[in-house]
């Protein structure tokens, strides 16, 4: 069997920077980081917390398409509108590590509460 990756964007940068301080290619450690994974037997607890349906039918540069939310596939765009929270907000937190259901229910918080915490 043979599996193809695409990695991209915040993944990637840590990827590079990762295999620039090991002084081998980005797709050795990847490679590497899989292999050991997967030989030691700590998938599940590598992968505990991880929204697996968020990789499902992900393709480079696509946001488009259906969402795994409160159980149902739902577009972006609808869960947007039954939460109030906008696309792009979700998205960014989602880029952050966020898991769809908390990027899409937390608040947007208002003007002047940078990084969530009240000015003093």
């Amino acid at each position: 069997m043979s599996v193809k990756l695409a990695v991209q964007g915040k993944t990637l940068a840590i990827l590079e920077r990762e295999a620039a301080t090991l002084k081998a290619p980005p797709t050795i450690v990847a490679r590497a980081i899989i292999d050991t994974v997967i030989r030691e037997g700590i998938t599940q607890k590598v992968l505990a917390g991880v929204e697996l349906d968020l990789y499902v039918n992900r393709t480079r540069g696509q946001r488009q398409g259906k969402h795994m939310f409160q159980g149902k596939l739902r577009t972006m765009t609808w869960i947007s509108q039954q939460t109030g929270v906008p696309v792009p907000v979700i998205y960014s937190r989602m880029n952050r590590g966020w898991s769809l259901e908390r990027a899409a229910t937390t608040p947007k918080m208002p003007k002047g509460f940078p990084n969530g915490r009240a000015r003093s």
